[in-house]
């Protein structure tokens, strides 16, 4: 996947949730849920990040088809995991996933500006798009990355017109490796 080597913003963004929108069955994000609420119950950063959380939850609860409550090592490594009520494990997480539909794609175009703002306090993050079974485009917030899978160069090339440059040049071998290791993840996020 070719890495977004710029940030994706205002009306870049909202092309690219377009074509996401346009192109994939799904979209998705992650929550941090016990080792960020643990942490930070008393500050105000924490009430603001729980406020922005619920009304854009209310948003989107109609498209709603699967949270996953998982540490996040489990499901890289592609194993299913089922949260106890008294399990107290830090670094967990709640993965939702979406069904795409024109209402969601003009809520996703509204929320936020850029595709890195898609983090703590204000959003969730890691916001990804599948389509097929693999992971067309996801974000990684923290480090402020984005990939985006091309299935052909001229894929590649419509998208870098839609105003998303990217750090290194197309390779299919490369993309082919990350769409089947891409698609264990999703078997375990959907199933």
């Amino acid at each position: 996947m070719p890495n977004i080597s710029t940030n994706i913003k205002e009306k870049e963004y909202k092309k690219i949730i377009e074509y996401m929108c346009n192109t994939c069955q799904y979209f998705g994000f992650i929550i941090s849920t016990y080792d960020y609420i643990e942490n930070n119950k008393q500050t105000e950063e924490y009430k603001i990040y729980i406020k922005n959380i619920n009304q854009l939850m209310n948003k989107l609860k109609p498209y709603l088809i699967k949270t996953n409550n998982t540490p996040i090592n489990f499901l890289q490594m592609g194993i299913k995991y089922e949260r106890e009520e008294w399990e107290q494990e830090k670094y967990l997480y709640d993965i939702c996933i979406f069904k795409v539909t024109d209402k969601l794609k003009y809520i996703l175009q509204e929320t936020a500006k850029s595709l890195y703002d898609w983090k703590q306090p204000n959003l969730p993050e890691d916001i990804m798009f599948i389509k097929d079974g693999f992971i067309k485009l996801s974000i990684e917030s923290n480090q402020n990355t984005g990939y985006i899978y091309c299935n052909s160069l001229d894929e590649y090339k419509m998208i870098n017109k839609l105003g998303i440059q990217f750090s290194e040049d197309y390779n299919i071998q490369l993309e082919n490796r990350v769409k089947d290791n891409s698609k264990i993840l999703v078997q375990s996020l959907l199933n």
